[in-house]
């Protein structure tokens, strides 16, 4: 179930109660100024000075936006297991780096 309230676009203000998903969101004007409170995801936006949003595999905020932005993502450690890009008969971890010039856009293999 799911209950949505809106007002016209020009004063764009919004409330969502969805019960289904777990989740209440409140915005005004949406979608430069939000509040959403559930379950498995949280955000609190105020376009372009601040927003924060998380869920379960995904974290965002930023300040002054496009100034300062941080994303992380969330996820289980990889499997300890041989990169295809190692020598033969090599430890996993020791794969050769790779650099990327940053003007060219060529990619180098560093010595290991």
């Amino acid at each position: 179930m799911r209950d949505s309230t809106s007002v016209p676009f020009l004063l764009g203000w919004s409330s969502t109660d969805d019960r289904e998903k777990k989740y209440h969101e409140l915005g005004a004007p949406w979608p430069f100024v939000v509040f959403r409170r559930g379950d498995t995801a949280n955000t609190d936006r105020v376009w372009p000075f601040y927003s924060y949003a998380t869920n379960q595999f995904l974290e965002s905020t930023w300040y002054m936006w496009p100034i300062y932005k941080y994303n992380r993502v969330h996820s289980d450690p990889l499997a300890d297991a041989p990169r295809p890009d190692a020598p033969p008969d090599s430890p996993p971890d020791a794969a050769p780096s790779m650099l990327m010039n940053s003007v060219s856009g060529e990619v180098m293999i560093a010595p290991t």
